[in-house]
């Protein structure tokens, strides 16, 4: 398995055929230290489109429940505890479900990917709200969805050269005082193929 945590894309790739291989980009944010405890009345996830190979493309996003280590590689096997691969977390220690991120099984509704340099938005506060509530904020990975054909979708990933393409997540909460506004940027993103 290698790892791609260096590389400037984000890749959601699963054919409606069961028995083919899978691609799922994982993302951690930085989360603001006030937000332990808040509400959260709004946390937007925001992709930039690179590439979209498939017009039936759909992704669901789902909270991550296992500590992993981005690395820096951009498709080379990365040495132990130095990046997650499809098969480990880090490197070294596998994930529990054998292979892809181990994720909650339920979270936002899919939504459809649309065309390249269009931005993505998917309102995810629940899983948020379960990392203001005390979870570990182990990150989002996302999932191609193939009910309605086969998801082929590339993202911008921290990498990009331009700021302006790289992954948001924009929070509205409420920790007592006047709501807050905050944008966190990831400072972790990795693919697993």
């Amino acid at each position: 398995s290698a790892n791609y945590g260096g590389a400037n894309t984000l890749w959601v790739w699963r054919s409606d055929v069961e028995s083919f291989s899978r691609v799922q980009g994982l993302l951690r944010f930085a989360l603001p230290e006030n937000l332990a405890g808040a509400t959260v009345d709004q946390a937007r996830l925001e992709l930039t489109v690179k590439a979209r190979g498939s017009a039936t493309s759909r992704i669901a996003p789902r909270r991550i429940t296992t500590a992993w280590i981005e690395g820096d590689r951009q498709g080379a096997d990365p040495a132990a505890g130095q990046g997650c691969t499809w098969a480990t977390a880090d490197g070294t220690v596998p994930w529990t479900n054998g292979g892809g991120a181990d994720a909650l099984a339920s979270g936002p509704a899919s939504v459809p990917v649309p065309e390249p340099d269009i931005v993505l938005a998917v309102e995810v506060a629940a899983l948020v709200q379960d990392w203001a509530d005390g979870e570990p904020n182990h990150g989002l990975v996302l999932l191609g969805d193939t009910a309605q054909g086969p998801c082929d979708a590339q993202f911008h990933s921290r990498e990009a050269a331009s700021p302006a393409l790289r992954p948001r997540l924009v929070l509205r909460y409420a920790t007592g005082l006047p709501a807050e506004v905050a944008d966190a940027a990831p400072p972790q993103a990795a693919l697993l193929a």
